[in-house]
């Protein structure tokens, strides 16, 4: 399933409340210079890129932020999931998101399109999910590489057309 659209669950449909669960951090965030293909690219409005005005993430980088874990319920698959990943908010602080930033705009491989301002991002409950419970990166088929999921009960992922997944890029305006 290379995808990431989210309108398969009805519009609207919120999450079962289910407690997160995370390790901890290792903040802050380090992303070192690409060496191969980009699985995501974060543009924009941002201070730190690797790659002129652009933060690449290349295979080692999104495995690298395979930080916390989470433990949320799947709109889609109605069961519980866990994942591994690192916060929105944490992933923006570390490209220096500028303070003039009023949302991200993310683009998934299938040009599926979303966008979230920047204080649905900051308020927390936005993951960041690379890899599953095992470490193991995420397939095309299970919304890899990197897909954005919420904690339960979170406002921001309380609508399911929210969720993406195979996400591709992500443009601070």
């Amino acid at each position: 399933m290379l995808g990431g659209c989210a309108g398969e669950a009805p519009s609207g449909a919120g999450p079962t409340p289910v407690g997160p669960t995370a390790t901890a951090t290792a903040l802050p965030l380090t992303i070192p210079e690409p060496k191969g293909a980009s699985l995501l690219t974060i543009s924009g409005k941002i201070g730190a890129g690797n790659k002129g005005d652009e933060m690449v993430l290349d295979e080692d980088a999104v495995a690298g932020l395979a930080k916390l874990e989470l433990t949320f319920t799947d709109p889609f698959q109605k069961k519980t999931l866990t994942l591994k990943g690192v916060w929105m908010a944490d992933l923006l602080a570390a490209v220096e998101v500028s303070d003039a930033a009023q949302s991200i705009h993310m683009t998934a491989l299938d040009d599926y399109v979303i966008d979230f301002t920047i204080a649905e991002v900051r308020a927390g409950g936005m993951f960041l999910g690379v890899a599953d419970q095992n470490g193991a990166r995420l397939s095309l088929e299970n919304g890899g590489p990197t897909r954005i999921v919420f904690v339960d009960g979170t406002p921001a992922g309380a609508n399911s057309d929210k969720w993406i997944w195979s996400l591709a890029t992500i443009e601070v305006t």
